[in-house]
C-alpha cells in the first residue's frame, strides 16, 4: 500500500465508507501514533508527522498479521476516531504539501533572498526636496529630478539611480560603498558630500565634490536595475574637495577641473591669511591647505616674488587675483590644479 492508497483510505473513512476491517486498520494506526504523544500540528512538527505516521503504517504492513482481532470498540468512541482520522488526514496533507514546496524551492535562506522594495521619488515641485535613505544618508533632490532607491540597503553595496540634479550627504560606512548611477556615469563614495548635475543642453553630467573623496567612472553597460550590474570601466578619476569632473556620454570623455566657486575646507579662523612681504612660494601651500586645490608656479623666478596684504574672508579666486596682480603674474586652471605664470621677480 503506497501513500496514495493510504490517503484514499483515510478519505473514505472520514466519509463513513470503510468496512470493518479497514476501520480496525485505521484505529490501530491511530493508537500507535497517539501512544506516548499528543497529536499536535505545530510548525515544528508538521515535517515530522507524516514520517511518524508512515513508519507506523509500514511497521503494520510488514507484520505477519496485519489486522489482529480486537474487541469491538464502544459506539460512543466512534466520533473520536472519526476526528482523529480527520486530524491525521489534515496532518499528512499539510506535511506532504510543505515537504513538496520546500523541496521544489530548495532555498536555504528565504529571508536573505527577499528583494527589498524600491522607491522612486520624483521632485515635481519648484523647491528642493530632502530624501532620507535607510542608511542615514541625505539627498537634496532638485526640481525635475528623480531618485530611485531601495527602502532598505541589503547587499554589500549601497546603490541608487539618479536622473537630474541632487546634492548627496553620504553616511560613512567603509564596508558598504555608496554608488550613484546616472546613465552610464557611476559615482562611488565611502562617506562624503557632493553634487551631481545634468546639463540638458549638451547632455553632459557633472560631479562636484564638497567634502571627502569620490571615484567617478563610466559604466560600459547601462543597466537601470543595479542589483546585479557588472561595472566594467573604461576610465575613471578620483576627486577631492573643490574638484569636479564633466562626463560627455557621446564619446565617454571625463574632463576634470576645479569648481566655479571653491569653498574653504578648513575653518576660516584656523588659517591666518594676512601676509607681510611673504614669498609666493610660502603663500601657495597655505591656499592649498585652506581650499584643497594645488597651486603650481610655472618657473622658479616666481618663487622669490613677495606679497603684502590681507586676504582673510576672500574666495580663492579673489585672493589669487590680488596676489597675481601685485607681482605681474596671472593664474589659470589646468585640470584640477591652478597654474601661476609670469616673468618672475629678481
Amino acid at each position: 500500500m503506497d501513500k496514495r492508497q493510504v490517503h484514499e483510505l483515510l478519505r473514505r473513512y472520514v466519509r463513513g465508507e470503510c468496512d470493518d476491517a479497514e476501520q480496525r486498520k485505521i484505529h490501530q494506526w491511530y493508537d500507535r501514533l497517539y501512544k506516548g504523544d499528543d497529536i499536535r500540528l505545530s510548525e515544528e512538527e508538521k515535517m515530522l508527522l507524516e514520517d511518524k505516521l508512515w513508519n507506523n503504517i509500514r511497521t503494520d504492513l510488514q507484520a505477519e498479521e496485519l489486522f489482529p482481532e480486537t474487541k469491538n470498540r464502544k459506539p460512543m468512541l466512534s466520533w473520536l476516531y472519526t476526528g482523529a482520522a480527520a486530524m491525521l488526514l489534515m496532518g499528512v496533507g499539510l506535511a506532504w504539501n510543505l515537504y513538496r514546496t520546500e523541496k521544489r524551492e530548495e532555498q536555504p535562506d528565504t529571508v536573505s533572498m527577499e528583494v527589498p522594495r524600491r522607491i522612486k521619488k520624483m521632485n515635481d515641485g519648484n523647491e528642493p526636496v530632502k530624501v532620507l535613505l535607510g542608511d542615514g544618508s541625505k539627498v537634496t533632490l532638485l526640481p525635475g529630478s528623480t531618485l530611485d532607491y531601495p527602502g532598505r540597503f541589503q547587499s554589500e553595496k549601497r546603490e541608487v539611480i539618479l536622473t537630474g540634479d541632487a546634492f548627496f550627504e553620504i553616511a560613512p560606512d567603509p564596508g558598504h560603498p555608496f554608488l550613484v548611477h546616472n546613465g552610464k556615469l557611476v559615482t562611488q563614495v565611502l562617506g562624503t558630500s557632493f553634487w551631481i548635475r545634468t546639463h540638458q543642453k549638451n547632455k553632459s553630467l557633472e560631479v562636484e565634490v564638497v567634502s571627502g573623496k569620490v571615484s567617478v567612472f563610466e559604466n560600459i553597460r547601462e543597466d537601470k536595475n543595479t542589483e546585479n550590474t557588472l561595472h566594467k570601466t573604461q576610465s575613471g578619476v578620483v576627486l577631492t574637495p573643490n574638484q569636479r569632473v564633466t562626463y560627455y556620454p557621446e564619446n565617454g570623455h571625463l574632463l576634470t577641473g576645479v569648481v566655479e566657486v571653491p569653498v574653504a575646507i578648513q575653518a576660516p579662523a584656523s588659517i591666518e591669511m594676512v601676509f607681510d612681504n611673504d614669498k609666493i612660494r610660502d603663500i601657495a601651500p597655505l591656499l592649498f591647505k585652506k581650499f584643497g586645490i594645488e597651486i603650481v608656479l610655472s618657473h622658479e623666478g616666481l618663487e622669490e616674488c613677495t606679497f603684502t596684504g590681507d586676504v582673510n574672508g576672500l574666495a580663492l579666486y579673489e585672493a589669487l587675483e590680488l596676489v597675481c596682480k601685485s607681482v605681474g603674474a596671472r593664474y589659470e586652471t589646468k585640470g584640477t590644479r591652478i597654474l601661476i605664470s609670469g616673468i618672475g621677480c629678481d
